[in-house]
Formats: C-alpha cells, structure tokens, sequence
C-alpha cells in the first residue's frame, strides 16, 4: 500500500468516482481507492466473515475445502 498525489484523474475501484488530487487516496490490490472507500470495504468484510463464522458455529456446519487448501496439495501425483 502507498498513498501519494499521483492518483489524480484515476477513478475509485470501489465507488468509481473521480479521485482528485486533493483526496486521500490508497493504492491497494493493484486499484487506487479513496481511503474512506477502503475502510468501509474493509469494515464490510470483517462484519460479514464476523456473521459466516457464527451461521457456521449456530448450524454446525462442516467445513469445506476450497481449491487453495493444504489437504489438495497433499497428494499432488
């Protein structure tokens, strides 16, 4: 992450308004995003990874594996 001035005439990932100069903006995952646009992404996920963990825990459900998980590149032959 880096903020710096050069952000000028490039648009927000997030809300894709113009960034002007004169915002606080965030290079992030290779987008620019006014900062405030950042935090608030970064507050939705927490929330919601808050609420996927606890409807998992409520119905106990299993866990699933995903394509990135250590247990599929166990046997990778």
């Amino acid at each position: 992450m880096f903020a710096n001035k050069n952000h000028a005439g490039s648009r927000c990932a997030r809300c894709h308004n113009l960034l002007k100069e004169e915002d606080s903006a965030e290079y992030r995952e290779d987008a620019w995003y006014h900062k405030t646009c950042w935090d608030e992404g970064v507050r939705q996920l927490n929330t919601a990874m808050k609420r996927a963990a606890e409807i998992a825990r409520r119905f106990a459900l299993p866990r699933v594996s995903t394509p990135h998980s250590e247990a599929d590149h166990t046997n990778s032959s």
